[in-house]
């Protein structure tokens, strides 16, 4: 169930996917897969995990993704855990 907290014009969720909207992301995604270095070094931060919805955007190569089945008890990590799992996957395959 998706939470949302509005204060004043902004809006809160807590749904990571609502992180890929708007022209700011769409800025990021027209400078293409020459960021995903920058991006994995964002996501090396815990608190940055949102920046996996561009990271799964812009990556072009299926077995750089980190995603889990419903039924994969990594899922219980969160986003958090994966982006960490995310980062590791990417050092060990460069």
């Amino acid at each position: 169930m998706e939470r949302k907290l509005v204060l004043g014009g902004l809006a809160f969720s807590s749904n990571s996917t609502s992180r890929a909207l708007g022209k700011e992301f769409d800025a990021l995604l027209a400078l293409g897969p020459v960021i995903l270095p920058l991006v994995v070094e964002k996501l090396a931060d815990p608190d940055n995990f949102f920046a996996l919805q561009l990271y799964d955007a812009l990556q072009p190569d299926i077995n750089l993704l980190v995603q889990f089945d419903a039924d994969d008890e990594r899922i219980l990590e969160g986003e958090q855990g994966r982006a960490r799992r995310l980062v590791q996957h990417w050092v060990s395959n460069r």
